[in-house]
């Protein structure tokens, strides 16, 4: 928790929305750890917004690709089920 949150303010603040959703994800699962509810949904919540801008930075074909990696998915099925239980 101590290095997630600062790394996801780092990637936010400097337009790395590509590293700034997986260290969102990264926080939001090491909140988990710690039991801080608030935190969690925040950075679920955060890195979700932020997973979803690619698309439009990045145009649709881009994306898709990005989308289809087998790293990505399995970050995006983590994101999804915890974004589920924090809700």
């Amino acid at each position: 928790m101590e290095n997630a949150s600062p790394a996801q303010t780092f990637f936010s603040k400097s337009g790395m929305a590509e590293s700034g959703w997986r260290a969102s994800l990264i926080a939001g699962l090491a909140s988990q750890r710690v039991s801080i509810v608030t935190t969690r949904r925040f950075t679920y919540k955060s890195a979700n917004d932020a997973f979803s801008s690619l698309e439009q930075k990045w145009g649709t074909a881009a994306f898709k690709s990005y989308q289809e990696r087998p790293d990505i998915q399995l970050y995006r099925r983590q994101l999804e089920q915890n974004l589920a239980v924090a809700r």
